[in-house]
């Protein structure tokens, strides 16, 4: 299965799949899983 979109949807889809026994990819833009459910604080 491969999952485009690491937000928390992707995350859900991705996890859900794996513990089905399928082998999965998640594909992300970011380099921070979560997207913009993230929070990032710049100092």
């Amino acid at each position: 299965m491969i999952v485009i979109g690491a937000g928390a949807a992707g995350l859900t889809v991705a996890s859900g799949c794996t513990q089905l026994g399928l082998k999965t990819l998640l594909l992300g833009k970011e380099n921070l899983l979560g997207e913009i459910a993230s929070t990032q604080v710049s100092l």
